[in-house]
């Protein structure tokens, strides 16, 4: 079995999420929704017990429910 650092990780996390939005073509909805699960990811990774809303404030330095209105996804 291979071990992969953090490092190794996360950026496998990102360079997943870059080639999908690299060809996908997506709109800036479905960008925001793909970067949110990457972060989700990656918190997850740093602390299991995350939620939603520690991301947030984490990652974004607002509440989910800012986020979670920006393009009308409530």
């Amino acid at each position: 079995m291979t071990t992969y650092t953090m490092e190794q990780v996360q950026h496998a996390i990102n360079r997943g999420a870059d080639l999908v939005l690299e060809n996908l073509g997506l709109g800036e909805p479905e960008e925001d929704a793909i970067n949110l699960v990457v972060n989700a990811a990656i918190a997850s990774l740093e602390d299991p017990t995350v939620d939603i809303e520690r991301v947030a404030q984490e990652k974004y330095q607002v509440p989910f429910s800012e986020i979670y209105s920006w393009w009308s996804w409530n």
